[in-house]
Order: C-alpha cells, then structure tokens, then sequence
C-alpha cells in the first residue's frame, strides 16, 4: 500500500489546478521489450514527475520521456525491460498523482523479443483533443507566451534561488535543511539517500503550510510559498545521509553528517580534580564513565605524556567506561594532563637544593632538607649513592638516620668531581632520588687581595696573585665583583 502525506493547509495552497483525464494503466511484458507508461493531463504542463518506488526517473538510456506538442499527453518509456523492473509506477502532476504497476516476465521462448507493451488501449490523442477544445483561454495564453509553438519555445522551468547545504549536527540536535524556488506554485519532493522521503517514513512526516509545527515525531517537512524545509527535531545516528530536493525535473542535494560525542558525567570528572592519595607499593585507580557512538578513542595521559600499557600499567576500555590502573606505585606524582587529575604517593622526593658546606682535597661534605610530605610518617633514614663524574657506576654509601640530613664524605680524590644521589626512607617505603649537581673534591683557596694598578675616569686596572692552594686542579678562571660605597660627607 503506498501512502501519501498528509498535506495540513493552513493558508491557500498556490499549485498547479491540475487533474488526470486518463491515468496510468498496468503493463505487462517479457524480458528486453519496452513497457509504456502513458497519461492525459486536465492542464497542460511542460513536464511532471515520473518516478518508481525508490528513484525519481530522469530522461536517458534506460528511460524515455517525452511529452506531446499540446502539453496534455505525457510518456514514460522502459526500455530492454529487466526483472528488476517489476513494481510501481508513478505520475505526479502538482498534488494529483497516478500509479500503476509493471509485470516483467521471463521470455518463454527464451529469444529476447523486442516489442512495446502499454497499457493504454483507448485513444489518448482524441481526449488530448477533446480537453484542448475545453481550454480556448489558456491555449490562447500558451501561444501568445510562445510556449504553444514548439519552435518558439523557451522552457526554462523553475529554478533554484539557493540550494541545499551540507551541515554537521550532533545526536540530539535539531538540523534543518532549506532551499528556495524561483516559483511559489511549484511542489517538490525530499529523497533520503536516492529514496522517496514520504514512501519510506509517511508514517512520520507531515507537510505543513503554516508556522505552527506540533509533529510529536520530531521531524517535519514544510512548504512555505518558493521556502522548503525539512526539520529534524531530535537527531538520531540514522538521519545521517545525502538529502535531494526535486521540483519539475531541478534538484539540489546536501549531505546530513551526525555526529556522536562522548559525554561525560560531570560529577565523574570532578573527581579527577580531587589528590588520590595512597601507599607505596598500592595500586591506583581512575574510572571515567562515559556515552557516546563508536568508534571512540580513549586516551590517558602523564604530566602530558600518553600512558601506554604496560606491565605496571593497565587500561581498560568498555562501551561505557575507560579504567586506568598504575600497578605497585612508586613515589612520584602522576598527573593526567587532559582533567587535571592527580594521584600523590605516600612520600615524595627530598626536592629542596643541596648545599656544600666544604670541598676540600681530603674530603667533601653538603647537606639539604628533609621532604615536604613525608606520607605520613617520619623519615628515618637517608640512602645515599655516590658516582665519579665520567664512570657509569653508582657506590652505595649506606644509609644515615633521618634526624641529620648531611653528610660528609672523607673517600675522595684531590681534583675529581662527584655526583650524589640521596632518597628519603620512612615506615610506608623509599621515595625517588635527589641528585647533586657535580661537586669537586678541593675547592682552590682564595686568590691575593687585589692592587689597583691604574685608574681613569671611566676605567681601573687591577692586578693579583693566584692563590696558594689550588685544591688540586688547575685554576680555570676567576670570578669578580664589585660594589659603590657611598661617599664620605660631613662639615669639619
């Protein structure tokens, strides 16, 4: 059963007053001939619309259409017929329309004959005639237009004042898709991916010619004088498609994309806002529930770096949550750039700068201060490693108590430099490294106080003497400061 929309006139409807003296009639054929499709138009038209169950039908190899010299008589050929050529027929003229249906059977001969079938066995071109003398006035007009003569005739038809434009909306949404007629009188048609709008869902489309739009489904075609719109409420991942608006043989055609972001539950996000806070060797979880289409790609990141699974890294992604997991974690700070999220370790680093007390040719001593977060619990010891500037080898120094955080170092070389890395240790586990930066076995002594040499307005030249104790390397450079005392003033 095919079903027609149901058209609400809210204000006049301006369309061709056109009628079908003789509609369509079924034909029946064999493989490879032609079937014909003919009707007598009430009015004559340059042309109508002539279209099967899925496709508006155009002029070419496969279709012929032609219409007659009076405008009344209009044909729709099928050529070298195929199976897949059975079904429905249609001739819309203006509002009024005519189908019929087209039986294609296999040549029992098996010969492929060729020969016309049609389904119109009265004389057409007598009651063209008979409605021609009907309509003296408007052949009159025709001719006096020139479009009664075939030889004058300049059809240029309706056309286009702006046509359908792409556009990109998310689930949920409200689209529309417009365009403009250069006539007002002129009906049209929406396709959906090559497919009759109004055959496939005239279960939920309507047509409606007033500003007041109560369509409970959601999606509305309305005609507004030459303006024809076709409104999705409430976008779904289906209505994405190319969408075609014909009108007397013009079309213009737009491409629909829906899209489906992930959403997020705010009160779940919220939560990455918040410090995790576990022990040493603990395992740390995050989960983020979520919704939206697939394919979605969900990615975890580390002070902006992207988490990779791994053996202390797990990542679970489902339909509706990703979950990350950080296996035995260590003391550091992991934050997911992305939220903003962080997760804080039982104890941190000692991260405060070390300061060299002495650097001498027997010995080396520097101290620093305890962490800023213990986890908790007090520190009890310091481990402390120490390597040779230029060898690849730690030595580990052993531990010291966690009451004095300095250290003194008496094994050392006149003139080689050293690195020391220090970690913090407490009840709950061992925090990361602080490394020094690299310290010199002997520092030299300081140089002779210096002589001024000479003085100028704008120049002094000074002169000493290297110090005695070069602390076992050889002096590179020197280092100078100066200063402004202020003047000496008063009355004597």
């Amino acid at each position: 059963m095919r079903i027609w929309p149901l058209i609400h006139t809210c204000s006049p409807l301006l369309v061709p007053p056109v009628g079908f003296i003789a509609k369509i009639k079924d034909v029946k054929t064999f493989e490879s001939e032609e079937a014909v499709f003919q009707c007598v138009l009430s009015t004559p038209l340059n042309r109508i619309t002539w279209s099967n169950k899925d496709l508006t039908l155009e002029h070419g190899d496969k279709y012929e259409i032609t219409v007659s010299e009076d405008k009344l008589i209009h044909t729709l050929k099928v050529k070298d017929c195929k199976l897949a050529d059975t079904g429905a027929y249609y001739a819309i003229a203006g509002i009024a329309s005519s189908s019929a249906s087209l039986t294609v059977e296999v040549d029992p001969n098996g010969k492929g004959q060729k020969g016309t079938q049609t389904g119109n066995e009265e004389d057409l071109t007598k009651l063209a005639l008979d409605q021609q003398a009907k309509l003296p006035k408007h052949t009159e007009q025709l001719e006096a237009d020139g479009t009664g003569d075939k030889d004058l005739q300049t059809d240029t038809g309706v056309q286009f004042v702006s046509g359908l434009s792409d556009m990109v909306a998310n689930v949920g949404d409200r689209a529309e898709l417009s365009c403009k007629l250069s006539s007002e009188t002129a009906v049209g048609r929406w396709y959906k991916n090559g497919k009759l709008v109004i055959q496939m869902w005239s279960d939920k489309y309507e047509i409606f010619l007033c500003d007041k739009l109560t369509e409970e489904d959601g999606v509305t075609i309305i005609k507004d004088g030459a303006c024809h719109r076709l409104i999705i409420d409430c976008c779904k991942k289906d209505d994405g498609a190319v969408y075609r608006f014909e009108a007397e043989g013009r079309k213009s055609e737009a491409t629909l994309n829906i899209q489906d972001p992930p959403k997020i539950d705010a009160d779940a996000l919220g939560k990455f806002s918040e410090p995790v806070i576990i022990r040493a060797g603990e395992n740390a979880e995050w989960k983020l529930p979520f919704s939206g289409g697939a394919p979605m790609t969900i990615q975890w990141y580390k002070d902006g770096d992207e988490l990779l699974p791994a053996l202390n890294v797990k990542i679970e992604t489902s339909d509706t949550e990703s979950k990350l997991r950080l296996l035995k974690c260590q003391r550091k700070t992991v934050e997911r750039s992305k939220s903003k999220s962080k997760m804080n370790t039982t104890n941190h680093a000692t991260t405060r700068p070390v300061d060299i007390m002495e650097s001498a040719v027997t010995s080396v001593e520097f101290k620093w201060k305890p962490p800023k977060d213990d986890g908790g619990c007090p520190v009890t010891n310091y481990i402390l490693e120490r390597q040779q500037v230029g060898r690849n080898k730690w030595t580990n120094l052993g531990e010291i108590p966690g009451s004095n955080p300095s250290y003194r170092d008496s094994d050392v070389t006149p003139g080689r430099r050293y690195c020391y890395r220090i970690r913090a240790k407490n009840a709950e586990g061992i925090s990361e490294y602080l490394q020094t930066e690299d310290i010199p076995a002997g520092y030299p002594g300081p140089p002779a106080a210096p002589k001024v040499v000479s003085a100028f307005k704008d120049c002094i030249n000074l002169t000493w003497c290297p110090p005695c104790d070069t602390g076992g390397t050889k002096i590179v450079g020197y280092n100078l400061e100066k200063t402004r005392k202020a003047p000496i003033t008063g009355a004597l």
